[in-house]
């Protein structure tokens, strides 16, 4: 797994743990116990609060900056002309198709 596969693989999870412990607490449900390891406390107290806090512009210029299945471009398309549709409006006059 790559470096890139498993900072989002881990922000998702600890990003949507957060999540679902917030909504949780609104609803009086205990939905995650206490952190178990270092990596544990590293995500939930210090990732989670700081990506939180991040600005949308920011926040948006690391996600692009990460390669990843969000940076894949549409195919263009092919340089061949098309010809317009039949009933296409030209000079606010309607076409119809020609027999």
């Amino acid at each position: 797994m790559s470096f890139s596969q498993w900072l989002r693989t881990n922000s998702q999870q600890y990003l949507l743990a957060d999540a679902q412990q917030r909504i949780g607490r609104k609803n009086g449900v205990t939905v995650y116990g206490k952190p178990r390891s270092l990596k544990d406390r590293f995500w939930r107290y210090i990732f989670v609060p700081t990506y939180k806090i991040l600005p949308d512009g920011l926040r948006r210029s690391l996600i692009h900056a990460m390669p990843g299945s969000h940076r894949q471009a549409w195919p263009k398309q092919s340089a061949r002309p098309r010809p317009p549709h039949p009933f296409v409006r030209s000079n606010g006059q309607d076409r119809s198709p020609k027999k």
